[in-house]
């Protein structure tokens, strides 16, 4: 994934949280998005302790 600023992760973050809710994912893609939703938390985490 290109850099994001953290206002451009947050963003993307919430679409993929309110997607993951939806009920529009099967099983394995819910995998995958947790697993993407967990990343792109803890990437956000740290640019926001390294500032």
């Amino acid at each position: 994934m290109p850099e994001k600023t953290n206002v451009e992760a947050i963003r993307h973050l919430n679409k993929l949280h309110v997607f993951r809710q939806s009920g529009a994912v099967a099983g394995s893609a819910k995998r995958w998005l947790d697993k993407e939703i967990a990343t792109l938390e803890l990437e956000i985490e740290m640019r926001e302790r390294s500032q």
